[in-house]
């Protein structure tokens, strides 16, 4: 993918307004606005996969921002959340390729800086060590979880998502990670079969209980469980002015305190309206936000009690576990090394009919046409059988 490519040339397009952008300058964005920035860039040769790289100030947040250069453009929502105008400095818009991006990643969270040939000779070690592999969906149950996790899926359910999911967001993965790699590489949907176990950072008290196979466990909370060092009960402070993310949520819960949360996107409204509804929490819109709206969810959440009680009420049954969520982890991913496919269902090796069902009612449904067919033909031939016979009678009383 070669090294670092800086374009300093180009032009953000906000509402009917072009805005050229050079490397010394920055861009105003509006108080309180909810605009897509869209940036022209000149070299055609970022195509998907690139991450354009902006200093923010807080305040100030993106949308999805991996290039999508179909067009010439890209499209960078941003938000703003404060009362005055903000300048985003743009010393320089520069495209890192995704490679480059997880290369950095991984070199992050290593310390051991090994050269390239050392870094293919240990993955080719490790692909056929073939170790257990560790799932973990950092938010809750998402609408694919059950055919990653080899639960029992309905045909009903979401079928346009399971389309979209096969024939449009499979081949693109697929497609970008073996550009990533450099070579063909075995179909996502044969891999996400080696997964040897999933954590889910979830738990049945908040999120909708699902049926799960034994290679499937909850762990929510598990970063939450970690005490603070300080020596002082900071959530209090923590949580406040934090967004609606799901990890904030979690430990909030945790530690049993009401909370005031503005969602923005992706889970946020799910996540505050389920804390809404369980009279835990109140939402604060942020188009609407004012210096009194503040001061009266405050109010609201400190005088009247019944938000703290219902908090508790469900930190107590959040906690309520035979194994907190941290030692759970660590026991399963354990457990996964001890008794390699222990855990695994017998259901990723079935096909998408036998996981439905669908060879059985087939038989059923043909077992039902034979019969009924056979009744019918019975029938039929008893018809004109008695047909033949009734009129055989009527020629002899004719004759005599």
């Amino acid at each position: 993918m070669g090294s670092k490519i800086d374009y300093a040339d180009g032009y953000l397009e906000m509402s009917d307004m072009k805005i050229p952008f050079f490397s010394s300058e920055t861009i105003i964005v509006p108080p309180r606005s909810e605009s897509t920035f869209y940036i022209r860039l000149q070299n055609p040769e970022i195509k998907v996969g690139y991450l354009p790289k902006i200093t923010l100030t807080q305040g100030i947040y993106l949308g999805d921002i991996i290039a999508n250069n179909v067009n010439g453009k890209v499209h960078l929502p941003i938000i703003s959340t404060l009362d005055k105008e903000v300048e985003i400095r743009v010393p320089i818009l520069r495209m890192i390729p995704l490679s480059e991006y997880l290369d950095d990643l991984l070199a992050d969270l290593s310390n051991d800086h090994l050269n390239k040939q050392k870094k293919e000779e240990n993955t080719e070690t490790v692909a056929k060590a073939k170790p257990p592999i560790v799932g973990f969906i950092p938010f809750g149950p998402a609408p694919w979880l059950k055919e990653y996790i080899d639960c029992p899926n309905y045909p009903n359910m979401r079928p346009y998502g399971r389309f979209y999911r096969y024939y449009y967001f499979f081949p693109a993965s697929q497609r970008l990670a073996e550009q990533y790699v450099g070579h063909k590489i075995k179909p996502l949907r044969e891999l996400e079969k080696t997964i040897s176990i999933v954590l889910i950072n979830s738990h049945f008290t908040f999120d909708n209980a699902i049926p799960l196979p034994p290679n499937t466990i909850e762990v929510g909370g598990m970063h939450a469980q970690v005490q603070s060092t300080t020596g002082v009960d900071a959530t209090y402070y923590e949580q406040f002015g934090r967004m609606a993310d799901f990890s904030v949520m979690q430990e909030a819960i945790w530690k049993g305190v009401p909370v005031i949360e503005m969602p923005f996107f992706l889970d946020h409204t799910y996540n505050v309206e389920t804390l809404v509804a369980k009279g835990a929490g109140l939402r604060l819109d942020f188009k609407a936000l004012s210096t009194q709206s503040v001061l009266n969810a405050l109010e609201e959440i400190v005088y009247n009690k019944s938000y703290m009680e219902n908090m508790k009420r469900l930190s107590n049954e959040y906690r309520d576990r035979a194994l907190p969520p941290l030692d759970l982890a660590i026991w399963n991913i354990e457990y996964a090394v001890r008794n390699p496919n222990g855990l695994v269902s017998p259901v990723r090796s079935q096909s998408w009919m036998e996981k439905n069902l669908i060879d059985i009612y087939a038989i059923l449904a043909l077992s039902l046409v034979v019969i009924l067919s056979a009744v019918f033909f019975s029938m039929k031939i008893l018809y004109i059988y008695l047909c033949k016979s009734t009129a055989s009678t009527s020629c002899k009383d004719k004759q005599m």
